[in-house]
C-alpha cells in the first residue's frame, strides 16, 4: 500500500488540517486502520485527533482517495465530528440497548 498526499489545507477557524490522499493497493481494499497508519506515519499526525472522513474507491483501478482530518485537539474534535464519524473511527462505541428479558412464568 502506497500513500501520497495530494492536498493539505489549514482550517484555523477550527483547528485542524485537511487532507486529501491517493491511496495505491495491490489487493483489496485497506482497512481503516491500516490507512491511517499509513496517514500517521507519512504526516506525523497524532492519531487520537485524526479522523479518516471517507475512503472512495475508483472504479476499475487499485487507487482509491481519502479524505482525513487532523485535530489540533481531541475535545474540538469530539465537539465539531458528527457521531456516526467518530463511531467509524473508533472514538466513541456504539450505545447497545439492553433487550428486555421477558419474565419467567411459574
Amino acid at each position: 500500500m502506497n500513500i501520497n498526499i495530494v492536498s493539505k489545507s489549514e482550517n484555523t477557524v477550527i483547528g485542524r488540517k485537511e487532507f486529501l490522499f491517493e491511496l495505491g493497493y495491490e489487493k483489496t481494499t485497506p482497512k481503516k486502520t491500516d490507512v491511517r497508519e499509513a496517514i500517521v506515519t507519512k504526516t506525523g499526525v497524532l492519531p487520537d485527533t485524526l479522523v479518516i472522513k471517507s475512503i472512495n474507491q475508483h472504479t476499475g483501478e487499485k487507487k482509491a482517495t481519502v479524505i482525513a482530518y487532523a485535530y489540533s485537539d481531541a475535545e474540538i474534535m469530539m465537539a465539531v465530528e458528527p457521531k456516526y464519524i467518530l463511531r467509524r473511527n473508533g472514538f466513541i462505541q456504539d450505545e447497545k440497548k439492553e433487550e428486555a428479558k421477558p419474565e419467567e412464568k411459574k
